[in-house]
């Protein structure tokens, strides 16, 4: 099999999230919250899931999958800017967000019917300078990565 797919509703992954999440502290003045934190956590986790590496990516990711998000995020703001995830996940909690976090998913790997296998970034990209690498030993890998939703499959 080369796609990895998580058969996940959109209640259930919104509902395991926020519940996951609920401990977490959102640091921001009240009045400064345009976007809940819980639909900035949601959206970093999922662009982050699909390759995005930075601040700019996070947001773009956001934007190219709007409708998507806002079939079960409450976004009546929009997207936040990539300016918003800095300043939000500089201001969190790293231990508490950890926390949260490894809750989830441990969750979800539990829920999932396959055994997850983690694999080394720099081994799959090659850039180790040891000679007995993935590639060299023949193994492909593909990063491709579908969400399937009720309402809808988003692929990364």
């Amino acid at each position: 099999m080369n796609r990895l797919e998580l058969a996940l509703s959109t209640s259930s992954a919104i509902r395991s999230l926020s519940e996951h999440f609920a401990t977490l502290e959102d640091p921001r003045v009240e009045r400064t919250k345009l976007h809940s934190l819980l639909s900035v956590v949601t959206i970093a986790l999922c662009a982050v899931v699909c390759s995005a590496e930075t601040w700019e990516d996070i947001a773009e990711f956001g934007k190219a999958k709007a409708e998507w998000l806002s079939s079960f995020l409450e976004l009546p703001n929009g997207i936040p800017s990539h300016d918003t995830f800095n300043r939000v996940f500089q201001a969190l909690d790293p231990k508490q967000f950890q926390a949260c976090f490894l809750s989830w998913m441990k969750a979800a790997s539990e829920a999932l019917p396959t055994q997850v296998i983690a694999l080394d970034g720099k081994t799959v990209r090659g850039s180790r300078d040891e000679p007995k690498s993935l590639y060299a030993n023949g193994v492909s890998w593909t990063h491709d990565v579908v969400v399937n939703f009720p309402n809808g499959v988003s692929r990364c």
